[in-house]
């Protein structure tokens, strides 16, 4: 049975998740950054009978996160957790998924993707276009652009206005850095931090705008991304499931270690 977990929790969920830091990133980092004060996040643990804390369930506003490191919980007390906050998307590995899939309700969406990470990059054999880091008054910019993707579409349950607001919010309070490239005030590539922790840092929202594609971009902000983080001794992952961007993330030194999935459970907007 899982019990709502409160901030005297906290050094047991980071000792359970922090046995796979880059695994369990966004999890290690909403709780380091966020805390538990707050009404966008909440988790829900299980324990073994001896104690040992086996499963933790993260939400984070309409987005869960899943870890077990037994894979025997309780399959269907999850769902009902999720689906009673009206939880949008569900994410864990596939390891995890594996035993979750028989609960997952009919009609949901779900993407397998492979988790890489980078331990140090590689240059690329072609001259980079510059690209800047972001500033919060990028936030609108970058959104107008991301609603242009159509493979970002399901992904989104937002509006543009709610989108923008959160985007600004997080470049602000340092959750998110984005390095951008523009051509005649848009937006057309795009990299950023989706999660931090001390030790490593989710990159996403990679993307470049259709009729700019084929020119170096996606590579020369991942680029620039990656070699901020690394500087700081912040290691770079991310999921991908675009057989042409696993091409771009393996030539700048990103090595698989995981299967990720995303359950999309809510229509999009």
């Amino acid at each position: 049975m899982f019990q709502k977990a409160t901030k005297d929790d906290l050094a047991r969920i980071f000792a359970c998740a922090g046995k796979e830091p880059e695994l369990n990133l966004f999890m290690i980092g909403d709780l380091e950054f966020y805390g538990m004060d707050n009404d966008f996040i909440d988790v829900w643990t299980e324990s073994t009978p001896a104690g040992t804390l086996k499963t933790i369930l993260l939400r984070y506003h309409r987005n869960f996160l899943l870890h077990s490191e037994t894979n025997d919980y309780d399959r269907v007390e999850v769902m009902s957790i999720v689906q009673s906050s009206h939880g949008a998307f569900l994410n864990c590995s596939g390891t995890c998924f594996a035993y979750l899939r028989e609960a997952i309700p009919s009609g949901a969406i779900i993407r397998p993707m492979t988790m890489a990470r980078m331990r140090r990059l590689i240059e690329p054999d072609f001259p980079l276009v510059a690209a800047r880091r972001a500033v919060p008054a990028d936030a609108e910019g970058i959104c107008l652009s991301i609603f242009e993707i159509e493979e970002f579409r399901s992904l989104i349950v937002e509006t543009l206005e709610e989108r923008v607001k959160r985007s600004m919010e997080k470049i602000v309070d340092g959750f998110s850095t984005h390095f951008l490239i523009e051509e005649d005030g848009i937006v057309v590539a795009n990299a950023n931090t989706t999660a931090i922790s001390r030790k490593a840092a989710m990159i996403g929202g990679v993307f470049t705008l259709p009729a700019y594609r084929g020119k170096g971009l996606a590579t020369s902000v991942v680029s620039a991304l990656c070699r901020y983080l690394l500087e700081r001794d912040v290691i770079p992952v991310l999921f991908f499931e675009n057989p042409a961007a696993a091409t771009i993330y393996h030539k700048l030194g990103f090595v698989d270690f995981a299967e990720w999935v995303v359950v999309c459970l809510q229509p999009q907007h």
